[in-house]
């Protein structure tokens, strides 16, 4: 059965979706087995709910395969906003929303007492929401003080001195070169800073460029993409599988004390942060792919657009200068006016007077 799924979704898919879905549903189904409802002893508890998991039935097998198809589908639908909720994006959202819910939940208790339990679950989960955004509020003011820190220490450095290299490549790893784009996890600054690398070294627009790019790239380093980028994904939507469990077990833990679920609270938000702290150097990989790509197949992409490039030589600075006048079509939808040639890529100008009177005044080829 597993075998069918993987030839039909992919597996990417298995891994960075199907996996954690599933984690999902059994460690509810193991969970609920282990309610404080259930008056047996703690490692009795546990043992039967290991039985119930091991003797499901294959309808009940199938039913929990198919929940967990479903998750998986909505956690690849909804991979974006989860990605930018781990990159720290959401914190005035998360700080605003949470409130409203708390004081929600709070009033609704002397307007329906009867629905005092789930008003607890919703003001636990808008509590839990609340705090992350005060958390992550506080985290990029200390991230953008430790940037500001550090490029200080890289000022006091000589040009010369082989220590402002090493830290210059360390730091473009761990932030993005400005202040201000400084997110406040370290995940989030290390995706920040490989999505600022075109835009500062070349100056190319890094979210116009990449979906014309990847249709230039090979099919072997876009493999390379892939992978580096499903891993990722895998990793985060497993953290946000054992932060939800977190949350249910401590939220069970405050209704019905019992020594299970603290422990399983506390084992739950470990592991969480945890795969949390595995993602970050999954990040900085994935960043390095998306850098080379970028290294590598940048011209390839010029050619594709049709742009008349200089034969001679040409310097970083004349680069920048070609992309900008390139990303004035692709970008704000302006004439460069005749800075910028271009040239159907069936055309082959071989020859140099040809390729002259393509783009006069200049000594320029087009591609092949």
């Amino acid at each position: 059965m597993f075998g069918e799924i993987a030839k039909t979704f992919g597996s990417n898919f298995l891994m960075s979706y199907f996996f954690p879905a599933s984690t999902l549903v059994f460690l509810q189904l193991f969970i609920h087995s282990i309610s404080p409802n259930n008056i047996q002893p703690v490692w009795d508890r546990m043992r039967s709910g290991i039985q119930i998991l091991v003797a499901m039935s294959a309808s009940q097998l199938a039913a929990s395969v198919l929940l967990a198809a479903t998750i998986a589908v909505l956690f690849q639908m909804f991979q974006s906003a989860i990605t930018k909720l781990y990159e720290g994006y959401y914190r005035t959202t998360l700080v605003r929303f949470g409130g409203a819910l708390v004081l929600i939940s709070l009033c609704g208790r002397w307007v329906t007492p009867n629905s005092a339990t789930m008003l607890f679950w919703v003001a636990s989960w808008s509590s839990v929401m609340l705090l992350s955004g005060i958390v992550q509020i506080a985290l990029v003011r200390r991230h953008r003080s430790r940037f500001s820190l550090l490029r200080q220490e890289i000022g006091q450095l000589g040009p010369d001195d082989p220590k402002r290299l090493m830290k210059e490549f360390q730091v473009s790893r761990l932030y993005p070169p400005y202040w201000d784009a400084v997110l406040p996890t370290r995940f989030g600054n290390i995706i920040r800073a490989f999505e600022y690398h075109p835009q500062q070294l070349y100056s190319i627009d890094p979210i116009t460029s990449w979906p014309r790019l990847i249709s230039v790239i090979p099919d072997s380093y876009q493999r390379l993409l892939e992978q580096a980028e499903f891993q990722v994904y895998s990793t985060l939507n497993l953290s946000l599988v054992f932060g939800v469990c977190a949350w249910q077990l401590t939220t069970s833990a405050a209704l019905r004390p019992s020594e299970l679920t603290c422990v399983g609270a506390l084992c739950s938000a470990l592991i969480a942060f945890f795969v949390y702290l595995g993602a970050c150097p999954k990040a900085a990989n994935w960043g390095e792919v998306v850098r080379g790509a970028f290294d590598l197949y940048r011209h390839d992409l010029l050619l594709q657009l049709g742009v008349v490039l200089p034969k001679t030589p040409i310097t970083l600075v004349d680069e920048q200068k070609l992309w900008r006048l390139t990303q004035r079509v692709t970008y704000y939808l302006e004439d460069p006016g005749p800075s910028l040639s271009f040239s159907p890529t069936s055309w082959a100008i071989k020859d140099a007077s040809a390729a002259r009177s393509a783009n006069p005044g200049e000594d320029t080829l087009t591609p092949e």
